[in-house]
């Protein structure tokens, strides 16, 4: 059996859904909700950041996807032949971006919520 997710990546990933699934439960602003809300958007920084010391399939160079590489997935799906991949396919890999991003945009905008000058 080959394990593809080191410790820390399967712990940032089940933690930040974990937190996730949380804030759908406690949406009443209290201060739970905005210290596990700063907690996710950690994660997300400490998963990317594990991104550039990780070997493995955790490193940023084996799952970032490049225009090249999704052009080639997408021609391969297209004609049927989607290659089997250990890790992120590219199109996941886009994925996973746009998930991290959100969600440190979340925590960016929950903590500005805060600030007068935008209220």
């Amino acid at each position: 059996m080959v394990t593809v997710w080191d410790r820390v990546v399967r712990c940032t990933h089940w933690c930040v859904a974990a937190l996730v699934f949380f804030q759908f439960l406690n949406e009443d602003g209290a201060p739970l909700h905005r210290y596990a809300g700063y907690l996710a958007g950690s994660l997300v920084v400490l998963r990317l950041a594990w991104s550039t010391r990780a070997s493995g399939f955790a490193h940023y160079s084996r799952w970032l996807p490049s225009p090249a590489r999704i052009r080639n997935y997408l021609h391969a799906v297209r004609h049927g032949g989607a290659p089997r991949m250990l890790g992120l396919n590219p199109l996941g890999a886009c994925m996973a971006l746009l998930i991290w991003s959100l969600i440190l945009l979340l925590a960016v905008s929950g903590w500005m919520m805060g600030w007068d000058m935008f209220w």
